[in-house]
């Protein structure tokens, strides 16, 4: 399969300079554009992960496969999302919106994570993860593991205070994704809950 290296960008690198939570406002529909060319490929592509995002799910510098393709993302999926113009990020779907206003977004997460990323339209997924490399052979991603009860619950309450602000509306959840990360930032050096990685 040939290498994804259309920006030399890999998955999960961040551009110091976008804040997270301004991802889909950044020319969303270049980003849309660009991921449905791709999705009429119907072609598997791989590529290199960085940072530690999705834990040992895709640990850094794991190589991945996955499939530009039309079928919609459900929840549990692993998909491949362009954040921006250059950025490509590797996340879990935690939620698909099929009514009113959510109906265009879907809410990822890194499984390494607390916070649920900001909603993204589904247009702007390249395609879904089918496995990674582990000792020379291809393998199924694995679902998400199971994590101590206090990670479970943090990341439910913000689970659901995302979904409700995006009924309300995107820039809703949008402001509340960005004072999700503002407030997180300045407490995880005083404390990290067990099982989880702090948002670097």
């Amino acid at each position: 399969m040939p290498n994804l290296r259309p920006m030399s960008k890999p998955i999960n690198e961040k551009r110091p300079n976008i804040e997270p939570w301004r991802w889909h406002l950044d020319k969303p529909h270049e980003v849309a554009r660009f991921a449905a060319v791709l999705r009429q490929t119907d072609r598997a592509y791989e590529c290199k992960t960085s940072g530690h995002s999705m834990g040992d799910t895709l640990p850094a510098g794991s190589k991945l496969r996955f499939r530009c393709t039309s079928n919609d993302p459900h929840v549990g999926d692993v998909v491949v999302f362009l954040a921006g113009q250059s950025d490509w990020i590797a996340h879990r779907v935690v939620f698909a919106g099929r009514h009113g206003r959510s109906q265009p977004y879907l809410i990822t997460r890194g499984d390494a994570g607390l916070l649920s990323d900001q909603p993204i339209l589904r247009s702007s997924v390249l395609g879904i993860v089918e496995a990674r490399l582990i000792d020379g052979q291809w393998e199924r991603v694995e679902a998400q593991k199971r994590t101590r009860r206090a990670a479970r619950l943090a990341r439910s309450g913000h689970f659901w205070a995302m979904r409700t602000a995006l009924w309300i509306h995107i820039r809703v959840a949008v402001l509340f994704a960005a004072a999700s990360a503002r407030t997180w930032r300045r407490v995880r050096a005083v404390r990290v809950l067990p099982g989880t990685n702090p948002i670097k």
